[in-house]
């Protein structure tokens, strides 16, 4: 089971924090990760030390995450981790997320080998490589 982000926090189908993302505004969003950020690492010392601090990042990664999206800058690997841990609640779940790797790293292996042979148009989306010439 995943204590940060457990399923109760998905009942009726949607995630509690896209619940409140889609109606809160971005200000208010920032608040709410804020407030809890503190709050995990205020209680800490006091309750489960080490399921509070994962909290508590939770909430900052996905802070830094909105605000760097919101500025067009791609995750970096600490939001990206988060972000698996907080969609991993089964086996079904994590052969899910491996498979989706798995596609990711062949299409990245196709952009560096079109880079290694100078034959990349950098103006492409990786998810859909292209060589020079293909446009």
């Amino acid at each position: 089971m995943n204590k940060v982000n457990p399923k109760h926090y998905r009942v009726g189908g949607i995630d509690t924090f896209d619940y409140m993302k889609a109606k809160l505004t971005p200000t208010e969003l920032a608040g709410f990760c804020k407030a809890n950020v503190i709050k995990y690492i205020l209680r800490a010392d006091h309750k489960d030390k080490l399921n509070d601090l994962r909290k508590g990042a939770w909430y900052l990664n996905r802070l830094i995450y909105e605000i760097e999206k919101g500025q067009g800058k791609p995750r970096t690997m600490t939001q990206v981790m988060c972000a698996i841990d907080s969609m991993t609640q089964t086996k079904d779940d994590a052969d899910k997320i491996l498979t989706d790797i798995s596609q990711l790293i062949a299409q990245l292996n196709a952009v560096k080998e079109a880079i290694e042979h100078d034959d990349y148009d950098k103006g492409v989306e990786i998810a859909n490589p292209k060589r020079k010439g293909d446009l």
